[in-house]
């Protein structure tokens, strides 16, 4: 039987949606953190769930599509993802926002354990 996939609509359209996914994705690998809503952060996490999968399985052209630019992808394969699999982001709440009381976090990459 057939069974929609759940997505989170973000309040945008589907084209708007997925630019801003894959532009929050490219900021939180870029500069190592980003501060967002809960929903929007969600939903970074688990993008950046798939390209840690497809660099680990040596599909790095996969993220390299995605992501468009090469010192991203390398700087997602300096995580030694052998030993961690999923775990490559933390979400911090640090509050709410003052116009519409939405919950903030603050998502982060986690340090390799040396």
């Amino acid at each position: 039987m057939y069974k929609k996939k759940r997505v989170r609509k973000l309040g945008k359209p589907r084209d708007q949606r997925i630019a801003l996914v894959k532009s929050q994705v490219r900021d939180l690998i870029g500069r190592g953190y980003i501060k967002t809503t809960m929903a929007r952060a969600k939903e970074v996490v688990r993008v950046l769930g798939v390209l840690a999968h497809h660099v680990k399985s040596e599909n790095k052209r996969m993220a390299e599509a995605y992501l468009k630019d090469e010192r991203l992808v390398s700087r997602l394969s300096a995580f030694d993802l052998d030993k961690r699999l999923t775990g490559l982001a933390r979400m911090i709440k640090i509050g709410n926002r003052k116009g519409d009381n939405a919950k903030k976090v603050l998502v982060e990459l986690v340090k390799n354990n040396p």
